[in-house]
């Protein structure tokens, strides 16, 4: 996607990679080496770089934009995050971190100004019904 995306005339500091977990994005970044591709992390210490692919988890991206943003990891095994679920028991609890995780995806999706790639494995993130027209419980 990011070839694609360079080949239709954006530069790789146009384009950011986002994802729930630092390691996806380690895999990302091993991927991209291995493409020839420069990416960097995001860092409150260093600049937008205009030669890199920007890579980040969720967290990162507010405040942020790109021409071109490429969401990670929004599978319903991943969004919202099992373990932050099972971490609170009480159902007031798990309520808040589902509507944290649901305002983090939504920021994620808007660092995007003109084209938001969002892949997952296995069924979509409850959370994305609301942008398709799928069916949390299909595959894409």
């Amino acid at each position: 996607q990011i070839g694609e995306l360079r080949a239709s005339g954006l530069s790789a500091g146009d384009i950011a990679v986002f994802g729930p977990t630092r390691k996806l994005l380690d895999r990302v970044e091993e991927a991209l080496t291995a493409a020839g591709q420069l990416s960097t992390r995001l860092s409150d210490d260093e600049p937008l770089s205009n030669d890199h692919v920007h890579l980040g988890t969720m967290h990162r991206a507010k405040g942020l934009e790109f021409k071109a943003v490429l969401l990670l990891g929004c599978g319903a095994a991943a969004l919202p995050t099992p373990w932050l679920l099972r971490k609170h028991k009480d159902p007031a609890d798990r309520e808040a971190v589902v509507e944290q995780q649901r305002r983090l995806l939504y920021v994620a999706m808007t660092r995007a100004r003109d084209e938001l790639h969002v892949s997952w494995t296995g069924a979509p993130s409850p959370f994305l019904s609301p942008f398709t027209d799928l069916d949390p419980g299909s595959a894409p």
